[in-house]
């Protein structure tokens, strides 16, 4: 399984989340999107986010 990390649940990190969302294959890739404040990366992200983990650093 691949894996993509990406640093912040800000504008630009919730945009390329839910664009490689659509895109990449769920099977294939994990996506984990670490943000300090959880709740941020938790109302940033499209609904549909169950294949994305958040992490609050």
């Amino acid at each position: 399984m691949k894996k993509l990390l990406v640093l912040g649940a800000g504008t630009a990190g919730t945009m390329v989340v839910n664009k490689l969302r659509r895109v990449l294959d769920a099977d294939e890739w994990k996506i984990t999107i670490v943000d300090q404040h959880e709740t941020q990366a938790e109302a940033r992200l499209h609904p549909r986010r169950r294949r994305v983990d958040h992490v609050a650093h």
